[in-house]
């Protein structure tokens, strides 16, 4: 029996059809999460969505793979964990900043283009936009 090994990937790696289509704008949006140290001190306020779930042996190899991929956290870890920070919460509050990421790509993909939008009848009838 061949043996299985399973590869996990950072969270800036798009996984949906939103984030496949604008794929380096949602790299570089998870990424910059790294640069501000309260992405990983505060939750973001969408992570008492219920769609939100969060379980520490789950996320923990995300959570590895995105520490060995982006130079900022192995310096930020040093300097918030344990002193500031529990390792668990720190990566809880990362990983709410990115469901948050994830959230706006989804919602950005489900608008309507503008081109998609008929122009309202009070802009047409006084010549705005033209």
């Amino acid at each position: 029996m061949g043996s299985e090994h399973s590869v996990f990937l950072p969270p800036w790696e798009a996984e949906t059809e939103a984030e496949k289509a604008r794929a380096d704008d949602f790299r570089a949006a998870v990424k910059s999460l790294s640069n501000s140290t309260a992405n990983f001190l505060v939750p973001h306020v969408l992570s008492s969505d219920p769609a939100f779930t969060w379980d520490w042996v789950e996320h923990r190899p995300f959570a590895e793979a995105a520490y060995q991929s982006d130079e900022r956290l192995t310096k930020l870890i040093p300097r918030l964990v344990p002193s500031r920070i529990s390792e668990e919460d720190f990566w809880r509050n990362y990983f709410s900043h990115v469901f948050a990421v994830k959230r706006r790509f989804e919602a950005e993909a489900a608008a309507p283009e503008p081109s998609d939008v008929a122009p309202s009848c009070s802009s047409a009838a006084s010549g705005a936009g033209v």
